[in-house]
């Protein structure tokens, strides 16, 4: 039946002198979300007023049921139904507004590519046993729309389950399976007895759509739809094929909880949420869970998806094409050296105190760290701090030996060339050639004049 549907209400427009309408949260055809502010609640707390257009005698009887059962519940992760009531001919529920993001949005900001495995198990469990205790009401409630869309992740990392417009109480002997059952759910999250004409929903069938959610968050893509599966032979694409960094373990929970015949499923939601609960516990503990993902979630920006796993604590060999610093460098390189403090050159000895050799007094020449053996990590960090101009780490003060500044030597002159030596010794040999010349007969016989 189509419903006309009205136009929303203003901003700022007042329900029952009660509630101020401040914003439009979500449209559907068949109503509206606003969020709203209780001017009798003593703190300042937003609301959710859903507002229903059809006015027809069974979605009046619909409506009404609905929010009895509704009222009744109470569940840290399921919002809660404060009141509902009829104005100018429209019908309203209010309930506890949840602000933040819903899993469908974060996967749209990652660009559709898988959100990291251990947050989406933490959102996952809490939901589970939220569907438990809605499994576990009298007469049981089926909630029938479970996706990525209708679980919102508050900032305190908090999920909640929304969205129970087409929940229904599945009561004793129940086969409604006509057309208002097979427009619930969501292609690709409903399971297949949903579409049946003979089917019958429950428990098994709130399993299914999760298990569709845990595909879809895991690997980014949506799973076939049940009816190309079951009609057409379809095969199911193994998440690991699609995310081959996901634990055996979750891909046996998706793939128990997707199976086409309800009794390949989880026996219960609780059987599933324990199953979860496990992984967790293995995924935290595993090598390759970094302090970061074993403490309390924190939201915040989402990384893409870069098909590699982070290098297990306590392996100090680098992978290759990793230019970053060995690990047990990377402290020193990432905290600032402290200055040397300048230390004053010692007194000069006096020739009364001067030190004699073996003396315990005797200032002891430093050693040259060059000279002294060191292992292959000392090299390598040596040569590291020169190319990053970075101070090398200082010794322990227990093995290393004080460095004293001394200054400098004076350049050496040049020696000018010895002139007047020459001289010299070019006068005594000529004074002795002289002698011997004038005590000789050297000329008469130099020239035969005998």
């Amino acid at each position: 039946m189509s419903v006309n549907r009205p136009p929303t209400l203003e901003l700022g427009t007042s329900l029952k002198h009660r509630y101020t309408i401040v914003a439009v949260v979500g449209q559907g055809g068949l109503g509206t979300v606003y969020q709203v502010r209780d001017a009798q609640s003593p703190v300042q707390v937003a609301f959710a007023l859903k507002e229903t257009f059809d006015l027809s005698e069974g979605a009046r009887q619909q409506f009404e049921s609905e929010a009895r059962w509704l009222e009744k519940l109470n569940h840290p992760n399921i919002p809660r139904v404060r009141e509902y009531f009829q104005w100018h001919d429209r019908l309203y529920l209010v309930m506890d507004f949840i602000s933040g993001e819903n899993l469908e949005l974060k996967l749209i900001r990652n660009r559709q590519r898988p959100l990291p495995e251990l947050d989406v198990l933490r959102w996952i469990q809490p939901i589970c046993d939220a569907l438990a205790y809605l499994h576990t009401q009298n007469p049981p409630i089926i909630h029938r729309d479970v996706k990525p869309a209708n679980i919102i992740v508050a900032p305190n990392g908090r999920p909640a389950l929304v969205d129970l417009g087409i929940a229904k109480e599945l009561n004793e002997g129940d086969t409604r399976t006509a057309t208002f059952i097979r427009k619930a759910g969501t292609e690709g999250y409903a399971p297949p007895e949903q579409y049946a004409g003979k089917g019958t929903t429950g428990a098994h069938s709130d399993i299914y759509s999760l298990g569709a959610t845990m595909y879809h968050l895991l690997t980014g893509q949506v799973p076939a739809s049940a009816v190309e599966r079951a009609a057409l032979d379809n095969q199911l694409i193994a998440p690991r094929k699609l995310n081959p960094m996901l634990l055996p373990e979750v891909e046996a929970i998706i793939m128990r909880a997707l199976a086409i015949r309800p009794s390949d499923r989880f026996a219960s939601m609780r059987e599933m949420g324990a199953a979860v609960g496990e992984v967790i516990r293995i995924a935290s503990t595993s090598p390759f869970a970094s302090p970061a993902t074993t403490g309390p979630m924190i939201s915040g920006p989402l990384l893409p998806f870069n098909g590699a796993r982070p290098t297990p604590p306590g392996n100090n060999s680098l992978p290759a094409g990793n230019g970053g610093p060995p690990p047990e460098l990377a402290p020193t390189m990432l905290r600032p050296s402290p200055t040397p403090p300048q230390m004053a050159a010692p007194p000069m000895p006096t020739p009364n105190s001067q030190p004699r050799r073996g003396s315990r007094n005797a200032i002891e020449r430093p050693r040259d760290r060059r000279s002294s053996s060191s292992s292959g990590t000392s090299q390598n960090y040596q040569s590291l701090s020169a190319s990053s101009s970075l101070p090398p780490a200082s010794s322990s003060p227990a093995t290393s030996q004080p460095r004293f500044s001394q200054a400098p030597p004076p350049p050496k002159r040049a020696r000018p060339f010895p002139w007047a030596t020459i001289a010299v010794v070019i006068a005594i040999v000529l004074l002795f050639a002289g002698i011997y010349v004038g005590t000789h007969d050297f000329w008469p016989q130099l020239l035969g004049l005998h």
